[in-house]
């Protein structure tokens, strides 16, 4: 059992580890958010004239180019029956057959209907994935909707250390989350995150670059009336080793 104290020591840390990350990446916060602004369709293009009464014309080559990857992109990741595809390694049989075709339909069902934002999810990834260079599909398995979910993650949503090469080997990646009063209470009741007291969030979390750039897209704007309770929170898997701890030794960590 992890004392109180041994846990406040690793928030500390963590958060102060998540300053620096930040900082580690600002320069490619920074290239997306230009990205976006160049695509013109959120009013708010760089470059152009200055003075009062100038007219301003964006080409749309960076919006079409994004749209056309995204569609080509879907051809070919999401078929009408679905992505998933067998391949049986070893000696094919029968019974392995069977197994795979089963396992095949069972999946293709799975990210056709079941999972209803799929594939919405994976076309706003594909639309963006040119701008920012890398994106993130993030699934996991919702008790209370009691399927699998899924999520596109912005670049500028994911943390890693300078030392990382590349998201697989990190030391540690870090996810941003803005969530309403009501989810994290329900994570809360499920166990997910500690029962520890909490005050409503009255400020809207600050926003990356390349965030206030997209809601312009979108037609977004946070309102100071909004009751939900927007709170930030971070999702931390990393490599962490903890004194008198044999079960978990050596082993990966995942801290919220």
């Amino acid at each position: 059992m992890i004392s109180e104290l041994e846990l406040n020591d690793l928030a500390i840390k963590y958060i102060y580890n998540i300053d620096a990350d930040r900082e580690a990446r600002k320069l490619r916060d920074e290239q997306y958010e230009e990205g976006l602004r160049r695509t013109g369709m959120g009013d708010d293009a760089p470059g152009g004239a200055e003075f009062d009464g100038a007219a301003r014309v964006c080409h749309p080559v960076m919006a079409e180019a994004c749209v056309d990857f995204a569609a080509r992109a879907m051809k070919e990741l999401f078929p009408a029956g679905g992505p998933v595809k067998t391949d049986i390694i070893g000696e094919i049989t029968e019974e392995k057959t069977d197994v795979a075709e089963r396992k095949r339909d069972y999946m293709n069902w799975q990210l056709t209907e079941q999972i209803v934002e799929f594939r919405d999810e994976l076309e706003q990834l594909l639309t963006q994935l040119p701008l920012g260079g890398s994106q993130f599909l993030k699934i996991w398995w919702d008790s209370r909707k009691r399927r699998p979910r899924a999520a596109f993650v912005p670049i500028d949503r994911i943390l890693l250390p300078f030392s990382a090469s590349s998201f697989y080997v990190s030391p540690r990646v870090t996810e941003i989350q803005d969530i309403t009063e009501e989810e994290y209470i329900m994570r809360v009741d499920g166990g997910i995150y500690r029962d520890t007291r909490h005050t409503m969030a009255s400020m809207e979390p600050d926003a990356t670059l390349s965030e206030s750039a997209n809601r312009k897209i979108e037609g977004k704007e946070y309102s100071m009336n909004d009751e939900d309770g927007i709170r930030r929170v971070f999702h931390i898997s990393c490599n962490l080793e903890l004194e008198d701890d044999e079960i978990s030794k050596g082993k990966s960590a995942h801290i919220s």
